[in-house]
């Protein structure tokens, strides 16, 4: 079955880029904040479109071939709490953004103190990743795409298997338990490892994505052919 799960990764990947971007300018090199609009815009767009797809994977199960059917929690559910984490933190620019243009003193501490009971919530996502990880490893669960589907069906299954598990799974999870304690004892070095991650965990999301989206098209041909 053909889904939306291009635009899940597109979303996902570029969320996490923009999160990781706005944590460098409000930490790294804290000061005025040009275009705050738009840095609250570009998170509440994603946060959007990643909540209704998230939300929707999540109550209806949309994938329905063999041995796809529980990649919908693994895909649904945590974009679903991507996505409102990125609605959250577009209303927080949004309700502070005379101050991030101003570049007032002790925005730090604000950014920090805001970011502490959030860092619970992406702790327990973070463990919710890695028990999925060991799971989706357990039962090879990214080694099910049919052949009509170029890439994903066509690569060589460990190729594939080891790639999705490390961008949709094991760097994402990195991140998530490090952040937090990244957060909690205001250690560059961990919040830099837990940047990296993500980063590297966005970059291939995105990449995904994209493939996605031209590998469906094949996919639907050939099975209609």
């Amino acid at each position: 079955m053909i889904t939306y799960t291009g635009a899940m990764g597109t979303c996902a990947g570029v969320g996490l880029l923009l999160l990781v971007g706005l944590g460098y300018r409000l930490v790294w090199r804290p000061g005025p904040l040009p275009g705050w609009e738009g840095w609250a815009l570009s998170l509440g767009s994603l946060g959007a479109i990643s909540t209704a797809l998230g939300l929707h994977m999540t109550l209806t199960w949309p994938l329905t071939l063999e041995g796809e059917v529980y990649k919908n929690f693994v895909f649904g559910e945590p974009i679903l709490i991507l996505g409102v984490l990125l609605l959250a933190a577009a209303r927080w620019v949004w309700r502070r953004g005379p101050e991030l243009a101003e570049g007032v003193d002790g925005l730090v501490d604000v950014v920090y103190a805001a970011c502490r009971p959030v860092a619970v919530i992406i702790l327990v996502q973070g463990a919710v990743l890695a028990s999925n990880l060991v799971g989706a490893v357990n039962y090879k669960i990214f080694s099910t795409a049919p052949v009509q589907e170029p890439i994903f069906g066509t690569w060589p299954e460990p190729v594939v298997s080891i790639g999705l598990y490390a961008i949709v799974l094991a760097l994402p999870a990195l991140g998530a338990l490090l952040l937090p304690v990244g957060v909690w004892l205001r250690s560059r070095p961990v919040l830099a490892t837990a940047g990296a991650a993500w980063v590297a965990a966005g970059v291939g999301l995105t990449l995904a994505g994209v493939v996605v989206y031209g590998a469906h098209i094949a996919m639907d041909f050939n099975f209609r052919s």
